[in-house]
C-alpha cells in the first residue's frame, strides 16, 4: 500500500524540483544482458521523467521484494507459473532454452560427426563452470549428463556472477549450462551452444508484477514491449485476482 501510494505521488507531481519518479525492476540473468537493456533505452526514451532501477533478482527473496514494494516488477523464470499471491500477476512471455555453452573455438567442436553434433560422452573429457545464481543450474548440471551417461561432469568451478561466468568461459575450456539469451551479447571470442543433446528441459519465463501498478503508463509500455520483442499479442497470464 506504502508503495502504490508513493506511485501515485510520483505520477501528480508536475514540478521538476520536486523530484523524478522510479521504477524498480528486478531481472534474472536471462533478462539481463541482452533483453531488457534494449527495451529500456526505448522506455527511457518514452518517459524521460522516469529513473528506471534495474536490478539483479535474488532466488530466495525476488518475490518478497516484489509484495514489499522494494521492487515494482520482476522479469524471472522463478515460479513464473504460480506467483502464490492474488496481489500478484505472472504473465509468461518465452521459453528459457538451456544449452551447453563453450567458446566458439573450444576444442570439443572439432568432435562433431558427420551430422555436426558432438557425442555426448566428450561432455565429460573437459572441466565444467556451474552458474550458481540460480540452484537449478548446478542440480542440472549434474543429474543430466548422469541420467545420460551414468557419470557427473567434472565441476571445477561455481560462480554466482553471470559477468564472471561468460569471462571465465571466454578464457578457459569449460563447459557451462546457461540460457541462450545470457550469451547473445558476447564476442571475441563468442559464447555459443555446444551441439549436443542432452534433452534438458524447457522452463517458461516471463514477468510479474503486482496487480495494483497495471494502470500505471510505465509497466503498461514495459509489458506492451516485452510481448512485442516476443511477438505475442494475447499471452495467458495468471495468478491475478481475477482468476483466484
Amino acid at each position: 500500500m506504502m508503495r502504490h501510494w508513493e506511485v501515485a505521488e510520483q505520477e501528480l507531481m508536475s514540478d521538476r524540483a520536486i523530484g523524478k519518479a522510479y521504477l524498480r525492476i528486478g531481472a534474472g540473468p536471462m533478462w539481463r544482458p541482452a533483453i531488457l537493456p534494449e527495451l529500456l533505452v526505448d522506455m527511457q526514451r518514452r518517459f524521460p521523467k522516469i529513473v528506471f532501477e534495474l536490478r539483479n533478482s535474488r532466488y530466495a527473496t525476488s518475490l518478497t521484494d516484489l509484495l514489499e514494494g522494494r521492487l515494482d516488477i520482476l522479469f524471472t523464470g522463478v515460479t513464473i507459473d504460480d506467483p502464490q499471491d492474488f496481489r500478484l500477476v505472472a504473465l509468461a512471455l518465452t521459453k528459457v532454452i538451456n544449452n551447453v555453452m563453450a567458446r566458439e573455438d573450444h576444442p570439443i567442436f572439432a568432435a562433431r560427426d558427420a551430422a555436426g553434433a558432438v557425442p555426448p560422452e566428450r561432455l565429460l573429457d573437459y572441466p565444467w563452470l556451474v552458474h550458481s545464481e540460480l540452484p537449478i543450474y548446478q542440480a542440472t548440471t549434474q543429474h543430466g549428463l548422469f541420467e545420460r551417461l551414468g557419470r557427473e561432469p567434472d565441476i571445477r568451478l561455481s560462480c554466482e556472477s553471470l559477468h564472471s561466468t561468460l569471462s571465465i568461459l571466454q578464457r578457459s575450456d569449460c563447459l557451462c549450462l546457461l540460457p541462450d539469451a545470457a550469451v547473445l551479447a558476447t564476442s571475441s571470442p563468442r559464447i555459443v551452444p555446444v551441439p549436443v543433446n542432452l534433452n534438458y528441459r524447457h522452463a517458461r519465463t516471463g514477468v510479474i508484477y503486482r496487480e495494483e501498478l497495471s494502470d500505471w503508463a510505465p509497466v503498461r509500455q514495459l509489458i506492451a514491449l516485452c510481448k512485442e520483442r516476443f511477438h505475442l499479442e494475447n499471452p495467458p497470464e495468471t495468478g491475478s485476482s481475477d482468476q483466484q
